[in-house]
């Protein structure tokens, strides 16, 4: 089901300067599934932005956001107690609750919206399959933003963040991955990764290619979970 309603900036989180997490008031009833999106109106102008909010948590949604352009710059302007409107949930890029197999979560920058969702929920469920979370970051700050929010793993989570530099010469105290992200990388850190659940969200060139990338290597292509930024 599909809801619309008029809502309220309750909080905002800074993550770094231009990465900010925004949590909105729902109504009692509103649902989601991990991995959705919404659509967010501002003063007329409309536009998508994943669920960072996990679907156990009621009456609130939460999206991360990058200051790129005129209307994330209208949200970043947002008020505490402004009025927007909201349109959800969207999307079929849903959390798989399978038990057994690894899941791996690949993105950078704010694609990191998704996945701070799903790391709730999966805390929530208390699932114990390992989960692998491959960021692609500009900057150290963006490393220890994208950290600190997520949190740091209990002795009984199997969660393994993996982060690389792709654009930056590495700082000498860089001891992390560099590059792009590959398919060498994903096999030598995911032990299952013919079986892993897949969640991949970016730029369509970046998606695609993993797509490929994936169903080269013999993954099943119901196990590739994709969201495209067009």
């Amino acid at each position: 089901m599909v809801y619309e309603f008029n809502s309220k900036l309750l909080k905002r989180v800074q993550i770094t300067k231009d990465i900010a997490t925004f949590q909105f008031l729902t109504p009692k009833e509103f649902t989601f599934k991990a991995g959705q999106f919404l659509l967010l109106s501002i003063n007329g102008e409309q536009k998508p932005y994943s669920i960072s909010s996990s679907p156990h948590e009621k009456e609130i949604v939460e999206i991360t956001v990058k200051k790129v352009g005129h209307f994330s710059g209208e949200i970043f302007d947002l008020e505490v107690g402004s009025n927007v409107q909201i349109k959800a949930p969207f999307g079929v890029m849903i959390f798989n609750e399978q038990k057994k197999h690894s899941n791996v979560f690949i993105s950078g920058g704010s694609g990191i919206g998704p996945f701070i969702g799903f790391i709730r929920y999966i805390r929530y469920l208390r699932l114990k399959n390992k989960l692998h979370l491959f960021y692609s970051a500009r900057t150290p700050t963006e490393i220890e933003g994208v950290s600190r929010v997520l949190g740091e793993p209990t002795e009984n989570e199997n969660y393994y963040l993996h982060v690389t530099r792709p654009y930056l010469e590495p700082e000498k105290h860089w001891k992390g991955l560099t590059g792009r992200i590959t398919m060498d990388e994903i096999k030598e850190k995911v032990s299952d990764y013919i079986y892993a659940h897949y969640y991949i969200v970016g730029p369509n060139g970046m998606v695609e290619g993993f797509n490929k990338l994936l169903s080269e290597n013999k993954v099943n292509k119901n196990n590739i979970h994709i969201e495209r930024w067009g």
